[in-house]
């Protein structure tokens, strides 16, 4: 081959990788698109992955007990860092409203965000809370004697052999009113509702249960922020997610307690409550 062909060659390589690499649409900013993401009804953003919440501490120990985060503490602390501190410092810009770093906005029916986010829920009922930093959007239950009263149980049930770690469950294992008491017919129901606009509610993996406990409040009062989930039971059932224990087919993870909550293991048999998620990632 000639330099004359290797120049040529060189030259054309470029190009194309060139006109590659500037093909993506780009937005106002400028910025490249990277793909399609789905649409929040009238939620402010769209995520594309799950980002953790911070742990809700906004505390410093030191030599005489727990304060403020300044000079005098023990380094490093959790309270010295991420959204939390963000809003010791009255530098964290939100969305919505919530404790320290959280970020939740309140849901009608529709999915449409309330004009009045400060109503408390027994004068102004809500439906879903968006989480502005985790992308995603969180079933809110309802009073007594509905299909989604607060007080209901639910056996683990998942036909898909996929989803299910080896074992489908139980069928109608809980108590409950208009359906079958169990996690799968639950949210088949809820779904056929389009609650808050959304035909895709799922139950959460222990990931994301997990993003709504403030871990500053253990042990003193709930540890869900009751001003956007005042629909928060305090029993022995606990809460199911859709993990399911390795090498345990008869076994799902579970959170139990709301004052000081922690991850457990329950046979699917049992009944536990729900709290349905959904999510654009």
């Amino acid at each position: 081959m000639t330099k004359r062909n290797i120049h040529f060659l060189f030259i054309s390589l470029w190009a194309i990788l060139l006109l590659a690499c500037s093909s993506g649409s780009s937005g106002p900013s400028g910025s490249t698109d990277l793909g399609p993401t789905a649409t929040h009804f009238d939620a402010p953003n769209t995520q594309n992955i799950f980002q953790l919440n911070d742990t809700g501490w906004m505390y410093c120990a030191d030599d005489v007990g727990v304060g403020s985060c300044d000079s005098n503490i023990h380094l490093p602390q959790d309270g010295m860092y991420g959204r939390d501190y963000q809003a010791q410092l009255a530098t964290l810009t939100k969305i919505g409203g919530g404790y320290a770093g959280f970020d939740f906005l309140k849901l009608d029916e529709n999915g449409n965000i309330l004009v009045d986010q400060l109503t408390p829920f027994v004068i102004s009922p809500w439906s879903c809370v968006y989480d502005n930093q985790t992308g995603l959007t969180w079933e809110i239950k309802s009073s007594l004697g509905s299909v989604s009263d607060w007080v209901s149980t639910y056996s683990w049930y998942e036909p898909d052999d996929g989803r299910n770690g080896g074992d489908a469950g139980t069928q109608n294992g809980g108590n409950c009113v208009g359906l079958s008491c169990d996690t799968y017919s639950y949210i088949n129901i809820i779904n056929a509702m389009n609650l808050c606009g959304y035909n895709d509610w799922r139950l959460p993996t222990r990931e994301e249960l997990n993003s709504l406990i403030n871990y500053s409040w253990v042990g003193s009062t709930l540890m869900h922020d009751i001003e956007y989930f005042p629909d928060i039971i305090n029993d022995i059932s606990g809460y199911w997610t859709a993990t399911t224990v390795a090498g345990e087919p008869l076994k799902v993870w579970a959170y139990r307690g709301v004052y000081n909550p922690y991850l457990t293991t329950f046979d699917k048999n049992l009944d536990a409550h729900v709290r349905l998620v959904r999510s654009d990632y």
